[in-house]
């Protein structure tokens, strides 16, 4: 299905210039600087620090839906902080549409300080006995590749707007799945009213989001999702809808929730619209004069007249070649972007001096940002965490400071496992 929206969008002719993306690259580097983030959000609210707190609590979640065996998420759920959560079903093997997950019971408050703290997002620190208190936690794609694949299908009906394909039926099929579990837990409990919370990394935030709103839709449920670097999911108007029960946290320049099949066709053509013909004759000019500084042999050396002439003719040979290609691309029409990331919007973004973070609309996230950090943004530890953590540090001016969930500790552990397989 993408590649007929490829094909439509830039030509089935058109191969992307390795060169091109380079030199578009650096000139994106330069443009889309500090400063200009800043500016960008400058009228946005910024985020409360307690709800760093609350989203990180989240976060250690998503990175425990990454471990490979039933024993790890156990032990993760056992340091979790505040409440202790009884596991009654985990998968760790996802097939297509179906993700790996866990579904997790609270049993009773340990921390009864922690269980009254108003600003968290999760639902067993603000209700109370009429409830029974759910946790569902959705793991994304462990492979890059296999996420970007699944997050370029198109959009189809939902709801009265648009939806992510793939993803829309990988959170049904979650809510299929569970629905008559979470029937009898509430049967069993005695309880009036089931509160679930779902979290979510990845295309498992995009799972985890379908799901919550498809829970919503029965009387005995109250569903809410925090997810983190979840895809383009849903239409602008369907996003705006659930913003008081999904909240999205984007970590700086992440692909992922700005990707969709007419963000990657409108990248392909700016960047083959890129004219890099004054950057490339710079790169050129740079190299002779260093092979004339650093070999110091007259063999080697390039006299001046034949360095123009190799310019010259550098310059003619881009004139032939590229010219008309850039302007045929520039005149290429740009797709309309259909798709966002769902509810309640958050942006992570490094400031120039430290890392910030403000609320902003869904369709902040309209084009894909070319940038050097664009897929280590999207992972839990380089990306996310580490962005917790700057932000934290900075606020706190304490270079040591730590969330009490320790999601390096988690990977750490994770791969100790791993290494005695």
């Amino acid at each position: 299905q993408f590649g007929h929206t490829l094909k439509d969008g830039v030509g089935e002719e058109t191969k992307l210039d390795p060169f091109a993306f380079m030199y578009y690259l650096e000139h994106e580097d330069s443009r889309k600087n500090p400063s200009w983030k800043r500016r960008l959000h400058r009228y946005n609210e910024a985020l409360d620090v307690e709800m760093v707190y609350a989203l990180h609590d989240c976060l250690y979640l998503a990175e425990l839906s990454y471990v490979d065996t039933l024993a790890e998420i156990q032990e993760g759920l056992a340091h979790y902080v505040g409440s202790p959560y009884e596991l009654i079903y985990a998968s760790v093997e996802g097939k297509p549409r179906q993700p790996a997950h866990f579904l997790a019971i609270k049993k009773e408050h340990k921390d009864e300080e922690a269980a009254q703290k108003k600003n968290s997002l999760l639902s067993w620190f603000q209700q109370g006995d009429t409830y029974l208190e759910v946790l569902l936690v959705v793991r994304g794609t462990k492979e890059l590749a296999d996420m970007i694949s699944d997050a370029l299908l198109e959009a189809s009906e939902y709801r009265g707007g648009k939806a992510h394909n793939g993803i829309a039926q990988a959170g049904k099929w979650l809510v299929e799945k569970h629905l008559p579990l979470l029937r009898h837990l509430l049967e069993q409990s005695g309880k009036t009213k089931l509160k679930i919370d779902l979290v979510g990394h990845s295309l498992g935030a995009g799972a985890a989001s379908i799901a919550c709103i498809e829970l919503n839709e029965m009387d005995f449920i109250e569903a809410t999702c925090v997810g983190f670097g979840c895809p383009a999911l849903l239409n602008k108007e369907q996003s705006e809808k659930y913003k008081s029960t999904i909240t999205t946290v984007v970590d700086n320049d992440d692909c992922v929730p700005r990707m969709s099949g007419a963000t990657v066709v409108n990248m392909i053509l700016e960047v083959m619209s890129h004219d890099f013909k004054t950057s490339a004759l710079e790169d050129i000019s740079d190299f002779i004069d260093n092979i004339n500084t650093n070999i110091p042999t007259e063999v080697a050396r390039i006299p001046a007249e034949k360095k123009g002439e190799i310019l010259g003719w550098m310059a003619n040979e881009f004139g032939k070649h590229k010219e008309a290609e850039i302007a045929h691309m520039k005149s290429k029409p740009r797709k309309t972007v259909e798709l966002f990331p769902p509810g309640k919007c958050i942006h992570f973004f490094r400031d120039g001096v430290n890392v910030s973070s403000t609320y902003v609309p869904c369709d902040f996230f309209t084009e894909i940002d070319v940038t050097r950090t664009m897929v280590d943004d999207h992972y839990i530890a380089p990306g996310y965490n580490k962005a917790f953590l700057d932000l934290m540090r900075s606020y706190t001016d304490d270079s040591k400071f730590a969330f009490r969930h320790d999601i390096d500790a988690l990977r750490a552990e994770k791969k100790k496992a791993d290494d005695k397989k």
